[in-house]
């Protein structure tokens, strides 16, 4: 665990406390005489001794150094009372590490563990969809450009024409394909869920995103344009689960019904979301702290 320096409050304190003292001193033993001197001077051109009564009421004239020392006494309060703050914020943010420590310790066994059972079911599906993925991205594209769906407003409703071949596809094995979107949703739905800083929600979604292929992106894309998969889009969009689709075809299509940032690298989607807006931003990957402001 990362360790917090804490601020030696005690050093500064003596060195003020230090100084005062001496500054009493000083003033005790040589500043009153050599006041008082200075002052008979001017009365006398010759000064042999200092008369004590003189000196008594030279003494009350600057007085007023008891005034400076009681400020050297407020500055020392004040001083420790800054410092006694400080070392306040200091543990509540080793708190807040060890909190966020405990947090992370507590999510990584499990999600690990959920992406050792999609990758139980991952290696028939991949296969499936070699085999296929080529037919929907054709097809899809071929009722995208006939149904006149490439004139739709970014964001719209899909039309069921686009995404036809690949729900053909989906009911024929869809004893196979079922586990796996699942498996997956679950997956994105667990890292959203948590209580991770949106900082590490976007690590272990990348983390997630590496074990897909180009071919099964692609495929996701076509998934969440159908009813069975809507429910996706926003993890989709979030996690920029879209920015490896190299198909020129589906990315034309999927341009027309994502969000920019589901093309985006992590980085640049936060460029994106600070310049739309916080609405844009997808509410599970607001900080707690940006949720009070």
């Amino acid at each position: 665990m990362h360790e917090t320096k804490r601020p030696a409050f005690w050093k500064p304190l003596l060195w003020a406390l230090g100084g005062a003292i001496v500054l009493w001193a000083l003033w005790g033993l040589l500043g009153v005489w050599l006041v008082a001197k200075y002052w008979l001077w001017v009365k006398s051109e010759i000064v042999k001794t200092v008369d004590l009564a003189v000196l008594g009421q030279t003494g009350d004239l600057f007085g007023g150094i008891n005034s400076l020392f009681a400020a050297f006494a407020f500055a020392g309060v004040a001083l420790a009372a800054f410092y006694q703050y400080e070392t306040w914020k200091l543990q509540a943010e080793e708190t807040q590490m060890a909190r966020a420590e405990h947090i992370q310790q507590s999510f990584e066994p499990l999600f690990f563990k959920l992406l050792e059972r999609f990758e139980s079911v991952n290696e028939k599906v991949r296969r499936a969809f070699d085999r296929n993925w080529e037919y929907v991205v054709d097809q899809g594209y071929l009722a995208y450009r006939s149904t006149g769906a490439e004139n739709d407003p970014l964001g719209s409703e899909p039309r069921p024409e686009v995404p036809a071949a690949f729900m053909e596809v989906y009911e024929d094995a869809h004893s196979t394909y079922g586990p796996y979107y699942r498996s997956l949703y679950q997956i994105f739905k667990f890292i959203s869920n948590s209580k991770l800083t949106q900082d590490q929600k976007i690590l272990y979604a990348n983390i997630a995103r590496s074990n897909l292929s180009e071919v099964e992106v692609t495929m996701l894309g076509f998934n969440c344009l159908t009813g069975l998969g809507k429910d996706f889009v926003r993890y989709v969009e979030a996690y920029g689960l879209l920015k490896h689709v190299k198909h020129r075809d589906a990315c034309e299509i999927f341009g027309c019904y994502y969000s920019p940032a589901a093309f985006l690298s992590s980085r640049r989607r936060l460029e994106y979301w600070r310049k739309e807006g916080k609405a844009h931003k997808p509410h599970f990957l607001i900080d707690r702290q940006q949720k009070n402001e």
